[in-house]
């Protein structure tokens, strides 16, 4: 099973909505937040930089419209259920999408998958 956390507000780049972590990093940004809540955002935010690979193929333009989805039983499937929280307290709602089938995967590790639309597949390449 795979969970995607998501926002109702479109990602520019790919039309997708928003992930919970571009959300919870343009709050962090934002000057929204308290001077606590910031720093703890800043500090919970940097775990999954440290141990979240972002693919290099969601740079490549025939991947923009690629959405990543969490793996089901990552390791940090908790701490993106406090973030959920956490950004529901700061009035940004999140969705969360549950599938078995995210489409055609182009990237996989042991906490995510990356994939696009079966829809379109013209063109999909691994990265």
């Amino acid at each position: 099973m795979y969970l995607r956390f998501q926002t109702k507000i479109p990602d520019p780049q790919s039309g997708r909505p928003t992930g919970i972590l571009v959300a919870a990093h343009q709050l962090r940004d934002s000057n929204r937040i308290s001077v606590p809540d910031e720093v703890w955002l800043r500090d919970y935010l940097s775990y999954f930089n440290k141990h979240l690979k972002i693919p290099a193929c969601l740079k490549e333009p025939e991947h923009r419209r690629a959405i990543s989805w969490f793996k089901e039983g990552s390791k940090m499937i908790d701490r993106v259920w406090n973030l959920k929280a956490f950004l529901e307290e700061q009035d940004i709602f999140i969705d969360v999408i549950t599938t078995h089938d995210p489409g055609t995967l182009i990237y996989e590790d042991g906490h995510q998958v990356v994939a696009r639309s079966r829809r379109k597949t013209k063109g999909n390449k691994p990265c």
